[in-house]
């Protein structure tokens, strides 16, 4: 494939991925934002994501036949790819597909083990492998690798991997049965201030564990970002990740989804953990605002966006918010990486310095506010005390007038000691 091609292949791909992350009803027109100054190439993503949309199989030839057009020397890794979902792949039988991205296909599928059974999701490397694009497989394969050395409670747990009888990479991790948040916003629109911060104190803490190992995820957006039938975080796909300072991409190349790039990666600059600060700051902008802070009516448009123009102040757009957290995500979509936080430990201590200060979402008000104002119950109890005291003091002058005309020493004179209320 000459780079030309394989350029038109990068975008295209880009392009298909981001419309994959729309509501059914508003890719068509985003395709055709994104590619309108390319007709040729809208019309060939659009008939991808028709293709995709009558899809019942499994890496589908018709799609790979579609693509043919778009890409002259595809060939399609052991093969053309199976036709319908297969029954089964490896030691799993295959219930459902799930999902589907630009980089593979996701099913629902169970070990086929009458001694241990367990669902899992099964990631396989969806089908139509440009020759130069042999490096999206080589990807897989280290995203693997990547989840196997990841072990905490917020990283989506990987339990095996293989290949298929084609030739096919796949790996199997935890089936998070709670769905995205990138749904749970399609459906909510914006959070509540305190499930935000709680969703955004579980990714920071996935990333920091990353981080500490070395790891970039370099592609965190709600669309990864998963949960757990009791709700908690699983922050899953480094398909794109890197170790730091291994040069498995190139500079100059763009990976990610293109709202949640940093500057740095549209800017083809090299990249460290920062790029992650930089796209959990546009997931907590969108979780609280119920928009992505840098938005267009094109792909161009958001890179620009994202290289030149400043954010709307979230209180612009959330006017109770906090300042404390419009502080922090301002901070952490700063263009320059080093005005960001140091690292994802100091967001989660920001956070949870946000949560403490105050009663959730409130910060530094709620924490004037009980400073303000003695409740309730302890000026009932102040009251209390002091009408005990004046009793006592009233009784015990009859008692001394009646049988001790003595006064009573200063020291023993009764008091009422005012201390500040916690």
């Amino acid at each position: 494939m000459d780079a030309f091609a394989a350029e038109r292949f990068r975008r295209a791909d880009a392009v298909f991925d981001a419309a994959l992350d729309l509501p059914p009803g508003e890719r068509s027109a985003f395709v055709e934002r994104a590619c309108s100054d390319d007709v040729e190439l809208a019309a060939d993503v659009q008939r991808l994501l028709r293709a995709h949309g009558q899809s019942e199989g499994f890496l589908d030839t018709s799609a790979a036949a579609l693509a043919a057009p778009l890409l002259p020397n595809v060939v399609a890794l052991g093969g053309d790819g199976l036709a319908g979902i297969p029954d089964r792949i490896g030691p799993y039988r295959i219930d459902r597909e799930i999902g589907r991205g630009g980089m593979g296909v996701v099913y629902l599928a169970e070990r086929d083990d009458p001694t241990f059974r367990q669902q899992v999701a099964l990631k396989v490397v969806r089908g139509g492998i440009p020759d130069a694009g042999r490096a999206h497989v080589a990807r897989f394969l280290a995203e693997r690798q990547l989840l196997a050395s990841l072990e905490h409670a917020h990283i989506a747990r990987l339990f095996d991997g293989g290949v298929t009888t084609d030739g096919l990479p796949y790996y199997t991790m935890a089936y998070c049965e709670g769905g995205s948040l990138a749904d749970r916003l399609r459906v909510k629109g914006a959070l509540p201030v305190d499930e935000a911060i709680r969703i955004a104190r579980q990714l920071a803490t996935a990333l920091g564990a990353a981080h500490a190992r070395g790891v970039v995820h370099r592609d965190v957006k709600p669309g990864n970002v998963l949960f757990d039938a009791d709700g908690s975080v699983r922050l899953t796909d480094f398909g794109i990740a890197k170790l730091l300072g291994d040069d498995v991409t190139h500079t100059g190349s763009v990976l990610g989804t293109a709202a949640y790039l940093s500057p740095e990666q549209v800017s083809g600059e090299t990249v460290d953990h920062r790029a992650d600060l930089w796209a959990f700051g546009v997931t907590l902008y969108e979780m609280l605002s119920g928009r992505r802070p840098f938005d267009g009516s094109s792909y161009a448009v958001v890179l620009h966006r994202i290289v030149s123009a400043s954010p709307e102040p979230l209180c612009a757009r959330v006017p109770d918010v906090a300042p404390e957290i419009d502080a922090l995500v301002m901070r952490l979509l700063q263009k320059n990486p080093s005005l960001r936080p140091e690292s994802a430990d100091a967001v989660v201590r920001a956070l949870d310095a946000i949560a403490i200060g105050g009663e959730p979402g409130h910060g530094s008000r709620g924490r004037r506010r009980r400073a303000g104002v003695i409740p309730v119950g302890a000026v009932a109890l102040f009251a209390a005390v002091a009408g005990y005291f004046a009793l006592q003091r009233v009784d015990g002058s009859r008692s001394l007038s009646a049988n001790a005309p003595a006064p009573v020493p200063a020291a023993a004179t009764p008091s009422v000691a005012v201390l500040p209320f916690a």
